[in-house]
């Protein structure tokens, strides 16, 4: 039987959750505020020292075009924002050994995803490969339950009275927007992923956490095949650590059956799927 594996990466500005990074605009855009962005708790010794590899890549649109305009974030007890230069490259250097979120962030706009990711800082430098910022697809207002259709045929069946405000943004408002993103062509930084990335899904509105989860279905169009099974996991940017949300089976049709014990999607994500 084939294995397939799904993992939620907790999105954007959520990547700094407990990290919060004020830039004094809506969770879905930020504005440079060219310094250190410290954690509200930076009292506490976050373990990080100011030395370690570097960390460099590249952003573009997905007509090509470099993506200008965005804030790279770097989080890991407090966030260290970057901007790319001209050509869409950043470059961090000096962070200490552990397990940082990164985003994405196109400063002053809420129409593009915020592509994130958990990078772990050892001894050697990491050299990304380009990353694709996508517009998002779908917006859907959320009131009581129900099921939404998300890009490419993934469902999410919402419940607007089980989401948790987190720490990072003041906007209340209650919303999930998604962007589709190939496999081959996404780019994102997964070299702690195991298995061939089909495709990627981001998910705002960033900083909403669910209480209980919420049960994802759907047939996404990659080709999968009957019996296949699948693994959910969410990257806890606040752990800076994956966490196991449910398995699914692939039926005869080509839709996700999810196990009746799964925990469902926990934090409006981006969302990884793997074979």
């Amino acid at each position: 039987m084939k294995h397939i594996t799904l993992l939620f990466l907790s999105v954007a500005i959520t990547g700094c959750g407990a990290d919060k990074t004020d830039t004094g605009s809506s969770s879905d855009s930020g504005e440079d505020t060219g310094s250190e962005i410290v954690n509200p708790d930076s009292g506490e010794d976050t373990g990080v020292e100011e030395e370690g590899a570097s960390i460099s890549g590249s952003l573009f649109f997905e007509d090509g075009s470099p993506a200008t305009g965005v804030q790279m974030r770097l989080c890991y007890g407090q966030c260290f924002p970057a901007m790319v230069d001209e050509s869409g490259n950043f470059n961090y250097s000096g962070k200490g050994e552990g397990h940082y979120s990164l985003q994405a962030v196109k400063l002053g706009e809420d129409t593009y995803a915020i592509p994130s990711t958990v990078v772990t800082i050892g001894t050697e430098d990491i050299a990304m490969d380009p990353w694709v910022i996508p517009a998002f697809s779908t917006n859907t207002d959320l009131t009581g339950t129900q099921d939404v259709e998300l890009a490419n045929n993934l469902i999410v069946s919402a419940d607007s009275a089980s989401m948790t405000l987190g720490d990072y943004t003041e906007s209340e408002e209650k919303y999930i927007k998604s962007a589709f993103v190939p496999g081959d062509t996404a780019g994102i930084y997964l070299e702690e992923v195991s298995g061939e990335v089909l495709g990627v899904w981001y998910l705002a509105n960033f900083d909403y956490r669910m209480d209980p989860g919420w049960a994802i279905s759907g047939s996404p169009d990659l080709g999968l095949n009957e019996g296949e099974t699948i693994q959910a996991y969410v990257a806890d940017f606040a752990a800076k650590a994956w966490t196991l949300v449910g398995t699914y089976e692939v039926d005869a049709s080509g839709a996700l059956v999810g196990n009746p014990d799964n925990t469902g999607l926990i934090a409006l994500s981006a969302l990884v799927l793997t074979r």
